[in-house]
């Protein structure tokens, strides 16, 4: 719900949020790619320390204490998973999250 929180936040009026799942290679991996302004160069390195908001204007009175994607990385890699961002060429960020497929039930398995 972290990713789409975001995405919803820095998507504007009108713009597009595509999430895509794919199962394979012994891996599940969901997309969320985001048609805002995508993330500035300076913060993808620090994106997923805590305290890292993606927007200066952003402070704990106007939403996000910056700890959301901090959380995220360690929810998916106690998992054996990670999450991953990048800016999409066209614009807009792109975070992947990747878990072991493995881990599915077989209720819950993609046919």
């Amino acid at each position: 719900s972290n990713l789409l929180d975001n995405a919803l936040r820095y998507t504007p009026e009108g713009g597009l949020i595509r999430v895509q799942w794919a199962a394979g290679d012994g891996r599940v991996r969901m997309t969320v790619h985001d048609s805002g302004p995508g993330i500035e160069a300076s913060i993808m390195p620090h994106l997923f320390e805590p305290l890292v908001r993606g927007d200066d204007s952003r402070n704990r009175a106007t939403g996000g204490a910056g700890l959301g994607l901090a959380i995220v990385r360690r929810i998916m890699q106690a998992h054996g998973g990670d999450v991953v961002a990048a800016n999409a060429p066209g614009g807009g960020a792109i975070l992947t999250l990747t878990l072991p497929g493995d881990r599915l039930s077989a209720d819950h398995r993609p046919e």
